[in-house]
């Protein structure tokens, strides 16, 4: 039996196991039959498609890239967005990593649960994090989180064609544009660790010791005074 994701990719229905799943690209969400229940929905190890954990064998570390804030490779290799996302799918998935599950909110306040597997989406989010991190200063990033919660209210409750929507995403796609670099993960069974990020224009330092070194010279100068509240000025 044929479904269709909201996107309009082609989908089907899991009815092996009593649940209703629909199947895209970018992830599986899978509710009713005995996730009916959030105080008791047991989840069978053969509804995910991806996230399955010990496909992989052994840990494996894979390289995310991005440029102006948007994926384009993986492993140093440009790829398309869609073959991006189904490699990524494959890679992270067979590592176990991925799965979600909670609680839904519905019209009327009441609460539904919904379990979902996105192996692609969380490392592509948390790279993105890490990297807008590396680039954007702290009250940008505090801002865009807040941003980002609108953005995705206006987008689910029907409004994305109002204003609020388009001027959500304008300011985040500004942030967008200095976010270009890798993050490097290590996957494994227990999940995904960095284990390198490399911004283009970043902000952090690479020698902690040099920085507090450098500081302290900084706050002893005899050029500077120090304010009474901590500041020091010249």
């Amino acid at each position: 039996m044929a479904a269709r994701t909201p996107a309009g990719e082609p989908g089907s229905l899991t009815g092996a196991f009593g649940l209703l799943g629909f199947s895209g690209r970018f992830g599986n969400p899978y509710e009713s039959g005995d996730l009916d229940d959030p105080e008791e929905h047991p989840v069978p190890e053969g509804l995910y498609r991806w996230a399955r954990p010990g496909a992989a064998g052994t840990a494996e570390e894979l390289t995310i890239g991005f440029k102006s804030g948007t994926p384009v490779s993986v492993d140093g290799a440009e790829l398309p967005l869609v073959e991006l996302i189904t490699t990524l799918n494959r890679r992270v998935g067979r590592h176990g990593i991925g799965r979600f599950s909670g609680l839904e909110h519905l019209a009327g306040g009441e609460k539904v649960l919904e379990v979902r597997e996105m192996p692609a989406a969380l490392l592509l989010l948390r790279t993105a994090r890490h990297l807008e991190t590396a680039v954007l200063e702290a009250e940008t990033i505090r801002e865009k989180m807040h941003l980002e919660q609108i953005w995705v209210r206006e987008a689910l409750e029907g409004r994305w064609f109002g204003e609020l929507r388009r001027a959500s995403q304008n300011f985040m796609e500004s942030c967008a544009e200095g976010v270009t670099g890798t993050v490097t993960w290590q996957l494994t069974g227990h999940g995904a660790d960095t284990r390198a990020i490399r911004a283009e224009a970043p902000r952090y330092v690479r020698s902690r010791e040099e920085w507090e070194r450098r500081s302290v010279a900084a706050e002893s100068s005899p050029a500077l005074t120090r304010h009474p509240l901590g500041r020091t000025y010249a």
